[in-house]
């Protein structure tokens, strides 16, 4: 390994880290000041080890959701890679520390919009989460190997797992915290979606100019970026011509407009959003 690598290495693992440290704190905040005193369930592994504590009150939710997940690593050692393994190893203990020891309770009273506060909160964290190379253990871990094996999808394989612990919960809790859970589960997933989505997010810009190569070759160069011919032709004219394809992160928008109109005013610029960009210079595959 060169010095180089070596660093570039540590410079990702400490990012891994930072993000499940924050995101996994983040998610057992909205969790433990909220949830577990407002009686209602998330949903995977911790929600059924909160549905175990209202029913039993052995141990804690953080405790029970720290026992229920030592089998499915146990499982996943053999089906996952070594990387995330590990790194969800690792989220699922800041998870399971952080919801032990935070005691305090957010001073909520209004059942919807303490439903809906944690689902934000819950939201964040998971989001973050979702951004590393690893989970927060649970049933991530199980629809990760499930997919692994059989080709399921893991967004399916979560849902069949909470709705068998909502279907539980029916002989526990009031119908009125299932149904506020519910609202939470929902906030916590549209969340989640928003903030993967500014992470991923990027720019696709479809140029077409009569100075396309020149626009390239400085985007190339200035911007660092990649760039591709897409062959077209006119509608109206039926002249043969090239469509510049340029993917771009959210903050060269300005670089990339004044770059463009400084080579040719007549240019015509289409800006994109993008949900996900993947590969070289954007984001990375996860690998399970």
């Amino acid at each position: 390994m060169t010095k180089d690598t070596f660093f570039v290495n540590s410079r990702d693992v400490l990012l891994q880290i930072t993000l499940l440290t924050v995101g996994c704190s983040i998610y057992a905040f909205g969790v433990k000041s909220i949830l577990v005193p407002q009686e209602f369930i998330s949903g995977g592994i911790f929600g059924l080890g909160m549905l175990i504590y209202y029913a039993s009150g052995i141990l804690s939710p953080a405790i029970l959701y720290g026992l229920l997940n030592i089998p499915l690593f146990i499982a996943g050692w053999a089906f996952l890679s070594r990387r995330f393994f590990f790194y969800s190893l690792y989220g699922m203990a800041i998870t399971t520390v952080a919801a032990e020891y935070i005691t305090y309770v957010m001073p909520l009273k209004d059942p919807l919009i303490s439903a809906i506060t944690a689902g934000c909160i819950c939201g964040v964290g998971l989001g973050i989460i979702f951004h590393s190379k690893g989970c927060d253990g649970g049933t991530s871990v199980i629809a990760s190997i499930v997919h692994d094996k059989y080709g399921i999808k893991i967004g399916t394989l979560n849902l069949v797992m909470n709705l068998f612990i909502f279907a539980l919960a029916l002989f526990y809790l009031d119908f009125d915290k299932i149904m506020y859970s519910v609202v939470f589960i929902y906030v916590t997933s549209y969340v989640t979606d928003s903030v993967l989505s500014m992470f991923n997010q990027r720019k696709l810009v479809f140029i077409i100019s009569e100075h396309n190569h020149a626009i390239a070759d400085a985007v190339l160069k200035q911007l660092n970026r990649g760039a591709t011919f897409i062959q077209g032709h006119g509608a109206f004219s039926g002249a043969k011509k090239d469509i510049l394809m340029v993917v771009i992160h959210n903050h060269q928008i300005k670089q990339i407009e004044s770059l463009i109109f400084q080579i040719d005013q007549k240019a015509f610029v289409i800006i994109e959003n993008t949900f996900n960009v993947l590969g070289t210079g954007f984001s990375k595959v996860k690998k399970y």
